[in-house]
């Protein structure tokens, strides 16, 4: 039921109300933070982190001229990335019910695997993330579109607030030369547009200003990073990497403003002030008039960076441990399995929200199906998916790995199809795999006939070439009397025994 049958009021009124809202003391600024520093448009916040903590304008001014290059400082998306990778670094295997080539195509139409991807990194980065999946005419393709929370207003279900029970997301829209934003309202039953001035607009040009969709359920996919209470968002998870990831900033603003001050050593003139000529620059390729009697010093303040930077480490690793990541992975070292022993528990957090939220997106696609042009393209509403996600494999010795993976197949905890997925992550079918595996035999079939034609030692290097058939021919004489001797070994071996 959309908004009219639960609340009794007019959802145009309703959504209007729910934007005002917003504007007044929303949620959208705090999570527009969070993606941009996702997306490393950092250096505007680190410009109002700077005049949060300092009061001087001059201070202030000084400071933000090193903001440009401070956010090259990206722990932020780097933890994001860190957690989020291994869940997707094997594609899962998506098993259909029906209609299984119908849905290999509708998969690779809308990337499907690097949609969910990109859904958990920008859930993990803004706590929510929202897949809205359509049909669009003009493309003649299903499309799968991820918005952010800071792009998205919901009005919250009477009865448990953490549900959805309409939403509006913001579209950009290009008006008489600019861009402006507009709103498209969700709900069960109806669907409509709102423009910058909340003018009800057609969602297709000369349709109606409102539109009974006829699906059976919203076309959107919710990621939500975890369990919520109280509300429908969460604005405080997550805010710890936030602020880490500032104070790294911060900190190397502060290095690099003490590292050009101290480029020039500091200059103490003792010397009648109004007798010394205006204008002159001070820097190490000019030089300065004085007048006679002046006393002209030097002061040497030298002084290094090394505690910025020490505080500036200690935060990252700290930042990096709450969020389950060792130290040896940050600095890209070759970890132990023990070492990874959080990660791969995020890991398996990240499986358990995906694995809901792929099987939601698969209800919203066969239902978006039915729309498309391409009758091959359009699924049952009867199919059902099964997926299994694929084993992620820690740093380790590549021997101690297959050792690994053998004993697992020993134990009939995994299979080769398994591993040829992980090595191959295009691979997303038993017959994709089958196929491979008949090439690869066929290959290397080829190429042991051509080894056996010539004669030539599979062992054969390219500093031990082996023998030629006629040096192997020549030293048959010489291998038929070693046998010789060793049987004659032998026979004198049994005879004193």
């Amino acid at each position: 039921m959309g908004v009219l049958e639960v609340l009794g009021r007019s959802p145009v009124e309703v959504a209007k109300e729910y934007l005002a809202r917003e504007r007044e003391c929303g949620h959208k600024p705090k999570f527009a933070r969070r993606v941009k520093l996702y997306r490393d448009d950092s250096e505007q916040i680190i410009c109002e982190v700077i005049d949060g903590l300092f009061d001087d304008q001059t201070i202030r001014s000084k400071l933000k001229k090193f903001a440009k290059v401070a956010k090259s400082q990206a722990l932020f998306k780097r933890i994001v990335d860190e957690v989020c990778a291994p869940v997707y670094a094997t594609p899962p295997v998506r098993t259909v019910s029906e209609a299984a080539q119908s849905f290999r195509r509708l998969e690779r139409e809308v990337d499907l695997t690097g949609t969910m991807d990109m859904t958990l990194r920008l859930c993990d980065a803004a706590n929510h993330s929202l897949i809205h999946t359509y049909y669009s005419p003009s493309m003649r393709k299903v499309r799968m579109r991820i918005l952010t929370p800071d792009a998205i207003t919901v009005v919250p279900h009477p009865d448990d607030p953490t549900e959805a029970l309409a939403l509006l997301y913001d579209k950009c829209v290009y008006v008489d030369g600019g861009e402006q934003i507009w709103h498209v309202y969700w709900d069960d039953r109806f669907t409509f547009q709102l423009n910058a001035n909340n003018e009800l607009i057609p969602l297709v040009l000369g349709g109606p200003l409102i539109t009974e969709h006829g699906y059976r359920r919203m076309p959107f996919t919710w990621a939500h990073r975890s369990k919520r209470f109280g509300g429908f968002w969460d604005v405080t998870t997550g805010e710890s990497r936030v602020a880490a990831q500032l104070t790294c900033a911060v900190l190397q603003v502060l290095s690099l403003r003490l590292l050009k001050a101290q480029g020039f050593k500091t200059i103490a003139i003792a010397a009648d002030t109004a007798r010394l000529p205006p204008g002159q620059v001070l820097d190490e390729e000019s030089a300065i008039v004085l007048p006679e009697g002046a006393v002209l010093q030097s002061v040497d303040l030298k002084s290094d960076a090394s505690h910025y930077i020490a505080l500036s480490d200690f935060t990252k690793i700290d930042a990096a441990a709450n969020a389950g990541l060792s130290r040896a992975r940050m600095n890209q070292e070759d970890a132990q399995g023990s070492m990874e022993e959080g990660l791969l528990e995020r890991r398996a957090e990240g499986i358990k929200l995906m694995r809901d939220v792929e099987e939601d997106a698969f209800d919203v696609l066969k239902m978006i199906s039915q729309e498309h042009d391409d009758p091959e393209r359009r699924m049952p509403e009867s199919a059902t998916v099964k997926l299994d996600f694929g084993e992620w494999s820690v740093r380790t010795d590549p021997q101690k790995e297959l050792d690994i993976a053998q004993q697992k197949r020993n134990q009939g905890l995994r299979n080769f199809y398994q591993d040829m997925r992980r090595e191959n992550p295009e691979l997303t079918t038993d017959d994709e795999c089958q196929a491979m595996i008949e090439d690869n035999v066929s290959i290397n079939t080829q190429v042991l006939d051509i080894l056996a034609a010539r004669n030539q030692s599979q062992g054969a290097t390219p500093t031990d070439p082996g023998n030629t058939p006629e040096q192997n021919g020549a030293l048959g004489p010489m291998m038929r009397d070693a046998l010789d001797v060793e049987g004659e070994v032998a026979s004198v071996l049994r005879a004193v025994q």
